[in-house]
């Protein structure tokens, strides 16, 4: 089959899936149409800003779930991480090193071991994309609400949201003054926290809001079982001296986190048609560990390849040491918390939304920038022996502006378009310490515990212009067409500064006078993603919508990598994600808003996911493009709040997804997987940096068996069914008191933790319940909380990968008598186990 025999069997598949989709949804539609009326309504309206503009949320023809301010304040959400254990389908793993972040949507997402890849779920504050997924770790709180689209976003947002977008946003001033504190105490992690707020007018048209809020984590839910008093020796290769140096005892709860944030926001109206909106924020938080939740979970010896003292099991407990003591002295990058094991990060951010409104047309622009610094220094080995470790820092520097323009003339046809651009820099440094060397006759004397030093930085600009027609067909009957241009620029180097040398065999030391020593990668990506959306408003309570969309999240650079004889240079390039596909749904309201079911189904195709690797024999990162996947599925909202039960409102999700890769030949995975497991694919880099792959043979000595195909599994972190059920019940005891009670059950089916078609460390299925009591005055001027989360204290993974220096002969076979595969041992990342916190609030 030719190419444009493809092209329009592909674009035949595209309109038979929307047309059935459409149908589906239709035929849905009418089931539900029925004559239903009743009382007084219940369920709270909320407005989203989905479309960029304020609708009311079952007016959006989007897959959104939205979480108000109220919901938030009440479960005590203030991370991320804390939004996806609320909403089904959305699982974030918080990584170590690297990018830091996994977040996956419908069981697409990004690994976490690549610092450079950028998230295929985008994260969205203001109004403003935040590309680095150490954003996770931007704590929030006095928030107005968070949405959570699903699917590509590509014409509304500003980039890189092929999977969906988690858009955050905080509260402005208020018309009249207010003011609220908040203090509350975590038993499980010893945590005290206190939160304020001021707010109100200063002027006739100028408004400022100021929030603050502080924690300290004196425990932990990790335990940190090293016993301290290990010997690391240091073998100095100048003078042939061995060294002693002993690791004291480390902190034994693990994270102890410490984090402090304030905002402050500024809203001006200097004439009645505009608005112009600033915020300021800085967050900063400490931990005692770097890689506290990563967990040996499985060993195929009973204990860890390195320490054979440490078992693995699933029960929240590690061993990770300390620096051994003299070591992280001599190097500022790894010596901030003097010899401890730490993790510091801060972020400063500021944001200004301008709007101006007359009859005719909405101008708009949002502008904002991002300085985030993250540093940590840890045992980055994960088995007890001090054996690797590292430290890191990372600087992240992002300025972007949007402007736009919306009409809303009295006329069929409208438009909405606009421009965007944003610049970014990345700058990484990394010192790694291991195999016991030493070398005391450097120049630097930094570097005289370091095995290697990686050093490496990515320039970006960002161009995009965007348009869309706003066709209102008939009364009730709209069509939306548009399409996203994007053209984006990447310059990129890597190199080590540094090797030791009595491994520069194995790793390479830059040298300016050899090209060769170095990486530099100049990236140029052009893409246009169009979308076309049929919406149908039969009655006022009732939404019906179908589309066709495309999205495409920009290519990169491994600026984590690790540079050595096995690497080869095109590993370090990254191509663009891109995806398209339909979707439909319908949206409606019933006895008179007292219930509300929304139907979303989808089918999307993505090809050139990107995938991170790394190889833990050879301490080689490799970063891959999985040649296709696709998710497909539906998902069911409702709400349901009975006249006859005044205060009590039920919620639900009932959601079936499945997502597989289409051709993708994968990295053998875990290390020191065998031929008969599956390991019996080799690679050719082509000159364009495009591989083309072979079987190869059982009796194969080139050692080039590395690969395994694994089209057709199932992608990382993607449950085929979830579903959710919360009651929340509030009633008056007294004149002045009302009570409030709430639980929340979430289910999910299993799922693999790792990208490459591996059971090894899978999720099985699993329940978690929390539950809230709240007691307060009727007038919401005080109110006392006990908030209970994974009340039945399941561990759920969320990430899975082999650990350093395990695993051994990758690709051979079980019967070789001289080089038998060993199977790494694998560590895992888990949610938090079972807390209990109470809750004081008071407002002036």
């Amino acid at each position: 089959m030719n190419l444009r025999d493809r092209v329009a069997t592909t674009t035949a598949l595209s309109r038979t899936r929307f047309a059935r989709i459409f149908a589906l949804t239709a035929a849905t539609a009418a089931f539900l149409a029925l004559d239903i009326s009743a009382a007084t309504a219940q369920i709270e309206t909320v407005v989203v800003t989905a479309r960029k503009r304020a609708e009311n949320v079952q007016n959006v023809p989007v897959a959104v779930t939205a979480l108000t301010g109220e919901k938030l304040d009440q479960y005590n959400i203030t991370t991320i991480n804390q939004v996806a254990a609320q909403t089904p389908q959305l699982i974030i793993q918080r990584g170590s090193s690297g990018s830091g972040a996994d977040i996956s949507l419908r069981g697409i997402g990004s690994s976490s071991e690549n610092i450079g890849i950028e998230q295929s779920v985008a994260v969205n504050v203001d109004g403003v994309y935040l590309g680095q997924g150490r954003a996770i770790n931007e704590g929030f709180f006095d928030m107005k609400q968070v949405e959570i689209l699903k699917g590509p976003q590509a014409l509304y947002f500003g980039k890189n949201a092929t999977a969906g977008v988690i858009s955050l946003e905080t509260n402005d001033p208020t018309d009249e003054f207010e003011a609220m504190v908040r203090a509350g105490y975590e038993f499980t992690s010893d945590a005290p926290y206190i939160e304020g707020v001021v707010s109100g007018p200063v002027t006739d048209d100028l408004g400022l809001r100021l929030a603050v809020r502080g924690s300290d984590m004196f425990g932990g839910y990790i335990e940190n079982q090293a016993p301290g008093g290990l010997v690391y020796n240091t073998f100095d290769i100048a003078t042939g001296t061995i060294t002693p140096h002993t690791t004291d005892k480390p902190e034994k709860d693990l994270p102890g986190s410490k984090n402090g944030l304030a905002r402050l926001t500024a809203k001006w109206e200097p004439i009645s048609d505009l608005t112009i909106t600033g915020k300021l924020a800085f967050d900063a938080y400490d931990n005692r560990d770097s890689g506290y939740n990563i967990e040996p979970i499985i060993c195929p010896l009973g204990h860890t390849q390195a320490n054979p003292t440490e078992t693995c099991s699933k029960n929240w407990k590690i061993q990770q040491n300390d620096f051994p003591q003299g070591l992280a002295a001599s190097d500022p990058i790894i010596d901030k918390a003097h010899g401890r094991m730490f993790e510091q990060f801060q972020s400063y951010t500021g944001i200004v939304n301008a709007e101006y409104v007359t009859p005719e047309y909405t101008l708009s622009s949002v502008s904002g920038f991002q300085h985030l610094f993250n540093d940590w220094g840890s045992d980055q080995d994960f088995t007890g022996m001090p054996s690797v470790m590292a430290g890191e820092h990372f600087k992240w520097h992002a300025f972007s502006s949007e402007n736009r323009i919306l009409t809303t003339l009295d006329f069929p046809v409208n438009f909405s378009g606009g421009f965007y651009y944003q610049s970014t820099r990345l700058d990484f440094n990394q010192d790694v310490i291991f195999a016991s060397l030493e070398d005391s006759t450097v120049v630097d004397p930094t570097t005289r515990y370091v095995a290697y030093r990686k050093l490496s930085a990515t320039s970006g600009s960002t161009y995009s212009v965007f348009g869309q027609l706003i066709w209102d067909i008939v009364p009730g009957l709209e069509l939306t067409g548009g399409a996203r241009y994007t053209h984006e620029i990447k310059q990129s180097f890597f190199r080590q500064p540094y090797v030791n040398g009595a491994v520069q065999g194995l790793f390479v030391q830059y040298d300016p006078a050899n090209p060769a020593t170095q990486i530099v990668a100049h990236q140029d990506f052009d893409n246009l993603s169009p979308e076309a959306v049929l919406t149908w408003k039969p009655m006022d309570n009732l939404t019906i919508y179908g589309g066709y969309k495309q999205g495409f999240k920009s290519g990169g650079f491994s600026n984590s990598a690790i540079l050595s004889g096995a690497t080869n240079p095109a590993d370090l390039q990254f191509h663009p994600e891109k995806v398209k596909g339909v979707d439909g749904g319908v949206k409606s309201t019933w006895f008179d808003n007292q219930l509300q079911v929304d139907i979303d189904i989808y089918d999307y195709l993505y090809s050139d996911l990107q995938v991170d690797f790394f190889n833990t024999p050879t301490f080689n990162y490799i970063t891959l493009n999985a040649t296709s996947a696709r998710t497909e599925g539906a998902e069911v909202q409702a709400q349901f709040a009975p006249e006859d039960f005044k205060g009590l409102l039920f919620s639900g999700t009932l959601a079936y997804n499945e997502a597989h890769y289409g051709t993708f030949n994968a990295p053998c995975y875990p290390a020191g997987q065998a031929y008969e497991q599956g390991c019996t694919v080799a690679r050719t880099v082509l000159a364009n940096g495009r591989s083309v792959y072979s079987p190869c043979s059982l009796n194969n000595t080139a050692g080039d068996c590395l690969f395994q195909n694994v089209s057709g599994s199932a992608t990382a972190l993607a449950p085929k069914w979830t579903a959710s059920l919360e009651a929340d019940y509030t009633t008056p005891v007294s004149e002045n008191l009302q009570l409030g009670l709430t639980g929340n059950v979430r289910f999910s089916s299993g799922y693999l933790t790792n990208p490459f078609g591996s059971s090894i460390g899978e999720q099985s299925d699993y329940a978690m319940l929390d539950a809230i009591v709240r007691l307060g005055s009727t007038d919401n001027k005080w109110q006392f909380a006990v908030i209970g989360k994974n009340l039945t204290d399941q561990y759920v993974l969320t990430y899975s990968a082999g650990l350093p220096l395990s695993g051994a002969n990758t690709g051979n076979s079980l019967s070789n008598p001289v080089a038998p595969p060993l199977l790494a041992d694998i560590g895992g990342t888990a949610l938090d186990p079972r807390s209990v916190e109470i809750q004081i609030t008071y407002r002036f």
